[in-house]
């Protein structure tokens, strides 16, 4: 498989009712697999209206050299003006993303919840 393609068993990426549904169920992937999840993410924003992705079963926080991957991914997501949302696996986790998401500049469009949040998060990429 090409560099930037593989995808951690961690992850999975389905589009469902026009919404990209992202799942991370662990924050310990490789950079080249951050690079793939937001290589298969980025092919899907042409398809999609909105993406939510789903923390909530991933545990700590994922270290900085994917925070730059995923950086670079907000404000591709940005650019396409499609609204995207983090389910945060904690309270922290969301102020993390929202965090990121303000230094980017890109807080208008992507936003975290905190757990227990995912139907207001729906509702905001559904919007």
């Amino acid at each position: 498989m090409p560099t930037g393609t593989a995808t951690p068993d961690t992850t999975t990426l389905e589009v469902e009712d026009g919404i990209l549904h992202w799942t991370n169920e662990g924050f310990f992937i490789s950079v080249e697999e951050a690079k793939g999840v937001k290589r298969h993410a980025e092919n899907a924003l042409g398809r999609v209206d909105g993406i939510l992705v789903d923390n909530t079963g991933a545990g700590g926080t994922w270290p900085t050299e994917i925070d730059e991957v995923w950086g670079k991914l907000m404000q591709n997501i940005y650019g396409e003006g499609l609204p995207c949302t983090t389910v945060a696996a904690s309270a922290a986790n969301a102020m993390h993303v929202n965090r990121l998401s303000r230094k980017n500049e890109t807080d208008d469009l992507i936003r975290a919840f905190k757990p227990g949040e995912k139907g207001e998060a729906l509702d905001f990429v559904a919007s």
